[in-house]
């Protein structure tokens, strides 16, 4: 192969190969983590990050190593550390020129960053929002990525909110290739994906480590909506996630009043921005007159602070602080992992594995027994499609009290069983168990990111409110469930 043969970049990482005896071992690592030692070194020296900073130019981390910074132990740190500061000098998409690849199918245009390729295998789990005309998607660990876009139409009224102006006329004029800019800070529309994302994929107050708060992250993400309502095309989707939510909203001011720091300034643009919301979008509700005597409230003490300020009195910052179960078993029983895929939000409980089974065989009766630990918002039924020796048998799971249950009787006693709980609907096809755990730890890694990322951090409030991608309250709680 001649060197005109391939692109520049390629001919540079081929380069840095050659010089590299490390280089195969660096490439296993890069692909599918490192151990403790060998993360330790890349994170406390700097000839050894230089030498993994150049090779993470060209090559993207692959999935086993988010698997391996899902980890609770001293190596998954390591190496989420590890993968936090690759994360932060590959950019938006791991290029000094991120592009989009432009597809024109089914009367839909369709602009691929080049991201989306490293996530065939979870492509269900990340943040999409539904638009008028098309939708647009984010990976929810990286939002300052380009997002993913499908359009009815190159003229959606959306579309230059997303994109350079170049780059839309690019599209208008059918171009196969557009740039995006890659310092285009986290767009605002991706905040309001992430906050969807959490409340479709978060365990909720079952996840033993981060508990999360459902009603606070729902009245945070209908504020979202809010504020995004030009762009989504209506306010319903606020009025849906806000309705009913004056009780938490008066909770969530009275909880935030011994926050300091960031952690404060942000809770306090948080309650002012819901107030706001739901007095303009629950105009019938009863408890109307009580958040408007709350946002009036907080209006005037905006306006003390301010003239207090203008005085000179304050300073201008506070100072900154330090299921669906998919198992493989034989005759007797077996145990599995949620498909979260398959299974409302939180119906299920999110330990691993959540799905007990048991073939049983008892007055000639052959039978099977399912058991599912409910979650955060249980549903009255789930169903099981039991697979025995290829014949398929559905056992309805009734809800008695912290566990769904059921059973089915099977037509002969198997030798091979699998087990899938859904929802009314079985899918075509049912995913393997490494498919699953692999959804599974990709989700925990999103989640624990984000705490890694923005916990202890050292910013002023004012400016971390400006950031798209700071953290929600309901995370903030979960990380300190003091708080």
């Amino acid at each position: 192969m001649q060197s005109d043969d391939i692109s520049p970049d390629d001919l540079s990482l081929l380069l840095l190969l050659a010089g590299s005896a490390d280089a195969e071992r660096l490439a296993r690592e890069v692909e599918g983590g490192f151990n403790a030692e060998r993360a330790r070194q890349f994170l406390d020296s700097d000839d050894q990050w230089a030498q993994l900073q150049g090779f993470v130019t060209h090559v993207a981390p692959g999935t086993g190593w988010y698997l391996a910074a899902s980890s609770n132990d001293e190596t998954g740190r390591l190496n989420r550390a590890l993968l936090n500061r690759v994360l932060a000098v590959r950019g938006p998409d791991g290029s000094d020129e991120p592009e989009y690849a432009v597809g024109r199918q089914g009367g839909l245009i369709e602009l691929r960053p080049s991201w989306l390729d490293s996530h065939d295998d979870v492509p269900e789990v990340l943040a999409t929002v539904q638009l008028p005309d098309g939708e647009v998607t984010w990976d929810p660990g990286r939002l300052a990525s380009p997002p993913a876009i499908r359009a009815k139409t190159a003229d959606a009224p959306w579309l230059p909110s997303l994109l350079t102006a170049p780059a839309v006329a690019d599209v208008r004029a059918g171009a196969g290739r557009v740039e995006a800019d890659p310092w285009e800070e986290t767009l605002p529309l991706s905040r309001y994906a992430f906050g969807r994302w959490l409340l479709r994929w978060h365990p909720g107050s079952e996840d033993q480590r981060y508990p999360l708060d459902e009603g606070l992250l729902r009245l945070e993400v209908g504020t979202e909506a809010w504020g995004q309502a030009s762009t989504l095309g209506s306010t319903s989707e606020a009025a849906r996630l806000l309705q009913g939510s004056a009780p938490t909203l008066r909770a969530v001011q009275e909880r935030v009043r011994a926050w300091t720091g960031w952690r404060r300034v942000l809770a306090d643009h948080v309650v002012r921005q819901a107030c706001d919301a739901y007095v303009s979008t629950q105009p019938e509700d009863a408890q109307l007159r009580t958040v408007e005597a709350v946002r009036d409230a907080l209006r005037e003490q905006d306006r003390l602070v301010s003239d207090l300020r203008n005085e000179e009195w304050l300073p201008a910052h506070p100072e900154p602080e330090l299921a669906v179960a998919a198992g493989e078993g034989t005759e007797g029983g077996g145990r599995a992992t949620v498909d979260p895929l398959l299974v409302p939000a939180r119906s299920v409980a999110p330990d691993m594995p959540n799905v007990s089974w048991q073939v049983e065989v008892a007055d000639e009766r052959i039978s099977i027994k399912v058991v599912v630990p409910v979650g955060n918002s249980p549903v009255d039924r789930l169903l099981a499609t039991v697979v025995a020796d290829g014949e398929l048998v559905t056992a309805h799971l009734r809800r008695d009290g912290h566990r769904y249950r059921g059973e089915a009787t099977l037509p002969f006693l198997p030798e091979e069983v699998s087990v899938h709980v859904h929802g009314d609907r079985a899918p075509g096809s049912f995913r393997d168990q490494a498919s699953i755990r692999r959804t599974c730890a990709w989700i925990d890694a999103v989640v624990r990111s984000r705490r890694d990322t923005y916990e202890g951090v050292p910013v002023l409030g004012d400016e971390l409110v400006l950031d798209a991608a700071r953290p929600y309250l309901a995370e903030l709680a979960a990380w300190r469930p003091g708080l």
